[in-house]
């Protein structure tokens, strides 16, 4: 909450400086600590949309110049939810959500940038902020929502980094 209080009271400066400083300890804590693939999360990939509810699918898709593993339930072309986790999380924890939600909603639950079955780039740049945020606006581009829109859900460091997506692409976020 404090960084939304900044994001609205105080210079736009100063909370770019918040979350530069942020982005730089998190960045620091996950190259010491970068989580590993979950063995139970590895299932058989597929890029056939059945649309049926309830179902959760896994997929994978090209952004932002690495390959993005995605869990994903719901008829593409209903409106779409993405769901961003948190640290040291990955796409599995939103499952309930993923079933619940996809009766009304095509939902998007991808592994982020270094987490589980998405690539993982050495390069400690590779995780700052601003192309953490470039990835979940490519994912939307690449799932064809680029004129529809997304609405976001996350936690812990996704609702962090969710923040930043929201700031830099307001046109393209629902709620």
């Amino acid at each position: 909450m404090p960084f939304l209080l900044a994001k609205s009271t105080l210079s736009s400066q100063f909370a770019k400086t918040c979350i530069s400083g942020l982005s730089a300890l998190v960045l620091m804590t996950s190259a010491c600590n970068r989580p590993k693939s979950n063995p139970a999360a590895e299932v058989k990939a597929t890029t056939e949309d059945t649309g049926t509810e309830g179902k959760i699918e896994s997929a994978y898709l090209q952004a932002n110049g690495i390959r993005f593993h995605y869990l994903h339930a719901g008829k593409k072309g209903n409106p779409l939810v993405l769901l961003v986790h948190g640290y040291p999380e990955y796409s599995g924890k939103w499952e309930h959500y993923l079933k619940k939600l996809s009766k009304d909603y095509y939902v998007v639950a991808p592994d982020l940038r270094g987490y589980n079955l998405t690539e993982k780039p050495v390069e400690a740049k590779a995780y700052h902020i601003s192309i953490l945020a470039e990835d979940l606006k490519q994912i939307v581009y690449e799932l064809g929502y680029k004129e529809k829109g997304v609405h976001v859900v996350s936690h812990d460091w996704g609702a962090m980094l969710t923040w930043v997506f929201v700031e830099r692409n307001e046109d393209l976020v629902r709620s």
